[in-house]
This record gives C-alpha cells, sequence and structure tokens, in this order.
C-alpha cells in the first residue's frame, strides 16, 4: 500500500501502471493459493473494466491534454480524467480523450468504473487521503 515511510507518493500515470501491476501479482499469487486477490483484482479480472482503467492510464500520459506525459494529478484532475474516459467509453469513440475506444460499454458500466471502483483504484496507487478527496468530488458531483 502506498505512503511508506511518510513519503508523498507521486500521484502518476507511473505510479497508476505500477499500482494495476502489483495487484495483479498478488492476485495471481492469491489465486496459486485458492484465495482471492481483493477489491482490485475482481476490478483487474474484468475485460471491460481493466480496458477501462488501460485506457484512464493512456489519457493520463496524453502530453496534449495534460501538458506532460507524466504530470501529477490532483483529485479533481484524476476524476476529471476518469469522467472522459467513461464518456468516451459510453460514446463507444474518442470524444474527449485520444484513446481509442474498441467497443461501446453500458452507461451503467462507466458509471460503476467512476462511482464505485475509482475510490479503489485511489487507494491503491495513491494513498487513503488521496482516495478520500476523490470519493468526496464524486459525492459532490451527484
Amino acid at each position: 500500500m502506498p505512503e511508506e515511510c511518510g513519503e508523498k507518493i507521486p500521484r502518476t500515470p507511473d505510479r497508476l501502471e505500477e499500482a494495476f501491476q502489483e495487484a495483479r501479482e498478488i492476485g495471481l499469487e492469491a489465486a496459486l493459493r485458492g484465495r482471492t486477490g481483493g477489491p482490485l483484482n475482481a476490478f483487474l479480472g474484468t475485460d471491460e473494466l481493466r480496458n477501462m482503467g488501460n485506457h484512464l492510464l493512456a489519457h493520463m500520459r496524453d502530453e496534449e491534454i495534460w501538458d506532460e506525459p507524466n504530470k501529477d494529478f490532483e483529485p479533481v484532475d484524476f476524476v476529471t480524467a476518469a469522467a472522459e474516459v467513461a464518456y468516451d467509453n459510453v460514446a463507444g469513440k474518442s470524444v474527449k480523450t485520444n484513446v481509442h475506444i474498441k467497443e461501446r460499454q453500458p452507461i451503467k458500466l462507466t458509471n460503476i468504473f467512476v462511482n464505485f471502483w475509482l475510490h479503489y483504484i485511489a487507494l491503491r496507487a495513491y494513498g487513503d487521503e488521496y482516495a478520500n478527496e476523490v470519493s468526496s468530488i464524486l459525492r459532490e458531483t451527484r
């Protein structure tokens, strides 16, 4: 889990990618032992959600939109990026992002991505405080 030794965790796409990889490794190890790997592994086990997570990574790295490929994302930027990915997945094409969307997703699934999974993704990648800020922003925008 993030925030070891009181250090500030970089809130970057690279750190998000590391968190996804760590969750995959935990899931594989747990599966070998006949256990579950935790909530983020349920997310990673669903193709549509995993694809949206990968789209989020690609969108966060888009220099054209965010000015740099490994920008430090404030919680509001993170929520905005996720909402834009969700929008494009519902539209079935790139409207707000420069991410290639292969197939349109139901709005219910994209709402689950943003309103449920985004907290867990932020928690795993960036820690408790960041995840709580993300959740607070989501509550205020409903």
